[in-house]
């Protein structure tokens, strides 16, 4: 599942950042975790998207552009460290574009006609990308 660090907590206090072993997380940030951190740490995250909800890339298609030479291009990603998240922002939908979620790299990558045009890693900064997108 994914989670993101809240800004603020219910009550409205900053949440500041998060440690979890040697990674630091700051309010905005996007954590992975097989584990539901809304219960584990109380009002500090929120669910974005389910790992179950979210569609992979799938695999290459024979003639595609992840194929080459009847192989598969050694840049692409392994389609179960992608999600479609495009469902989860309105936004995308309406301006035409794909979201994407790396588990592996914690970025988000927007995609317009197959091509990734910006690459954000906090949820925010997506937000307003796609915001500016639809005005």
């Amino acid at each position: 599942m994914l989670f993101k660090l809240k800004m603020q907590d219910d009550q409205g206090n900053k949440v500041g950042i998060h440690i979890d072993g040697d990674k630091t997380y700051h309010p905005g940030d996007v954590v992975e975790s097989d584990v539901d951190l809304r219960k584990l740490v109380r009002n500090k995250f929120e669910l974005v998207v389910s790992k179950s909800a979210g569609r992979s890339m799938g695999p290459a298609i024979p003639g595609s552009a992840r194929m080459q030479n009847g192989k598969r291009k050694e840049k692409s990603i392994p389609s179960r460290s992608v999600l479609d998240v495009t469902e989860d922002y309105p936004q995308a939908q309406i301006a035409g574009v794909v979201v994407l979620y790396g588990t592996k790299t914690q970025r988000f990558a927007v995609k317009k006609d197959g091509k990734v045009v910006k690459v954000v890693k906090k949820i925010v900064t997506l937000e307003n990308y796609l915001d500016g997108l639809v005005e």
